[in-house]
């Protein structure tokens, strides 16, 4: 079975609003649908995707796959396979970010997970403003993911004044001449209790298609003004990247 980054790109995708559609209906059909259709089929209810449809009856799920029902070998593969982790982060991610920009609310059902995939971009940085403005409502304590704060710890023990410790891993990390290692920015960050932002979502911490979707995200929220076009990046530019995004699913190091 060819991966599904590869049947994403047989086909040309020029309308935006498909393209936004498509991509929050994938997520969902990876872990939604699957087991419901795998079910169905092992227990001879159904033999293809237009029979699961009928079989259906009517319900929400049955418009909203036959919204994408042209996609053909891209939803075979979803629904015939499953653990597909690629495409379960980025699900969480796509909610966390609509939440964050749109003024969506998140489901009491999925605060908990949306919180964990913010916590694991804390760290990138990955997150806007909003992203993390959205996390530390969801979770208060969420800094204390980085680690201990060792900042009063060692101005008390070094008999230092207070915030000293804070400041000095501040200037480290942020010193031309230092590398500052992951450990060492998530204690400056934590002692400091800021953590940097991105002005749109960075894409560093997905790979292949689920770095496409989010990629992809980022666009149409500056579509639709809810991003700033990112700093430095010319109209022209942004629109290149879109049109190419809406043509195929890139490879990483076009993204």
């Amino acid at each position: 079975m060819a991966p599904v980054n590869r049947l994403i790109v047989r086909r040309r995708r020029t309308d935006r609003d498909y393209l936004g559609k498509l991509l929050g209906l994938l997520p969902w059909c990876a872990t939604a649908v699957v087991p419901w259709y795998q079910m169905a089929k092992n227990g001879n209810l159904v033999s293809d995707m237009p029979e699961f449809i009928t079989w259906l009856n009517g319900h929400p799920a049955a418009r909203a796959l036959e919204s994408i029902a042209d996609e053909g070998d891209l939803l075979h593969f979803l629904l015939c396979n499953s653990g597909l982790p690629d495409l379960a982060e980025p699900s969480l991610a796509l909610v966390a970010t609509a939440a964050a920009h749109c003024s969506v609310e998140v489901p009491q059902a999925l605060r908990g997970d949306v919180t964990g995939v913010l916590c694991q971009l804390l760290t990138e940085p990955a997150l806007t403003q909003p992203m993390l403005d959205l996390l530390m409502r969801l979770a208060p304590h969420a800094l204390e993911y980085l680690g201990p704060d060792i900042a009063p710890g060692m101005d008390k023990e070094l008999s230092l004044p207070e915030g000293t410790t804070a400041r000095v891993l501040s200037a480290l990390v942020t010193h031309p001449q230092v590398r500052a290692n992951d450990r060492l920015r998530r204690l400056a960050w934590r002692s400091a209790k800021h953590m940097p932002t991105v002005e749109t979502p960075a894409n560093s911490a997905w790979r292949g298609v689920s770095r496409a979707v989010m990629c992809a995200l980022s666009m149409l929220l500056i579509e639709k003004g809810y991003l700033e076009m990112p700093y430095g990046q010319s109209g022209r530019a942004h629109e290149y990247a879109l049109r190419n995004l809406l043509v195929a699913c890139p490879k990483d190091e076009d993204i």
